[in-house]
């Protein structure tokens, strides 16, 4: 049960993946504060960083650190599948089955294609250069008379507001 962003203990430790016997001693040292039983994770956070054996604390880094760099294969798998042409095609033709236009469909597909890779903070270089769609299967979708840099110009003109300026050379 949630309140007010406080959270149980168990879930505090799945969160900071430590037992939650870990987190209920550190409770009970009064380490962690608590508010009717339950965390805010911000104060805990703070708590534990002050608390922590320092030697604990880098341990800890570094096993984060490992695990995070073990599911990047993971990562780049699932965002290269979900990226891929045929997905992104897949996309664009439910916009066309759902009433929009060639170019509509051309935006949503273009942008589904975009959504996994802007979603993070910053894009590793392993998950730059998928494979985007080819124009000819724009084309086999849309018509063969499908005007891709009309769509372009629109595209960039619907997500200019999520995606910001972007460079231009002068």
């Amino acid at each position: 049960m949630e309140k007010l962003g406080l959270i149980s203990p168990a879930a505090y430790a799945r969160r900071v993946g430590v037992n939650k016997s870990t987190i209920s001693r550190q409770i009970a040292q009064g380490k962690i504060p608590t508010v009717g039983g339950l965390i805010d994770p911000a104060a805990a956070d703070k708590a534990r960083n002050r608390n922590l054996d320092p030697v604990r604390r880098q341990a800890f880094v570094q096993r984060t650190i490992a695990a995070h760099q073990a599911k990047r294969p993971v990562l780049t798998e699932a965002l290269t599948l979900l990226a891929a042409p045929d997905e992104v095609l897949k996309f664009a033709g439910v916009a066309l089955r759902a009433g929009c236009t060639p170019q509509q469909a051309y935006i949503v597909g273009t942008w589904y294609a975009m959504r996994p890779a802007l979603a993070l903070p910053v894009v590793p270089e392993d998950l730059v250069g998928f494979e985007d769609v080819t124009p000819s299967q724009w084309r086999k979708m849309l018509g063969s008379d499908f005007d891709l840099a009309a769509a372009e110009d629109a595209y960039e003109l619907a997500t200019a507001p999520e995606l910001g300026p972007r460079d231009t050379e002068e």
